[in-house]
């Protein structure tokens, strides 16, 4: 009895003790970074359409989204464009699957453990709907286009059958 009692509380400390347990996303104390920081930050600066979102085939705890890439500013030379966001808001990832077809400014790195993998992006970055972009598009500009090239067609096509 008196063992069952001491791994109770064992058991109850630790998840009590946890910090990370029941915590919600914290981004910290430079939370929204200005526009410039942010995009000095980061390895790759687009904006896209989201166009699919279906859990990684090998990390699960994330979503992979599809992009179909509107403008660049860096990082990106490519139509389509993958990038990893954690499921849980609590871990700070962004719900895409809400915002299908929708247009956002994405600030996204690679990966220190798979830097040829997918690109990330969470809610600590400045990640938004275009429609809530308007400081980064004054102090980065329109973004650069990418070429439509014969091989891209396929997947705009296949996009709107």
């Amino acid at each position: 009895m008196k063992r069952a009692s001491l791994l109770s509380i064992v058991v109850v400390s630790a998840l009590v003790g946890s910090p990370h347990l029941a915590r919600a996303c914290s981004c910290g104390p430079n939370y929204r970074p200005s526009v410039l920081d942010q995009y000095n930050s980061v390895d790759a600066v687009f904006t896209g359409i989201v166009i699919s979102v279906r859990t990684h085939e090998t990390l699960t705890a994330f979503d992979d989204v599809e992009f179909l890439v509107t403008g660049f500013w860096k990082g990106v030379s490519t139509r389509v464009v993958h990038v990893l966001t954690s499921k849980g808001i609590g871990s700070c990832g962004i719900p895409f699957y809400l915002f299908l077809n929708q247009e956002f400014v994405v600030y996204a790195d690679a990966d220190w453990i798979y830097p040829s993998g997918p690109l990330s992006t969470h809610m600590c970055t400045r990640t938004t709907g275009v429609e809530n972009a308007q400081e980064d598009f004054e102090v980065l500009g329109s973004p650069y286009s990418i070429p439509v090239e014969e091989s891209a067609w396929g997947t705009i096509k296949a996009l709107y059958e």
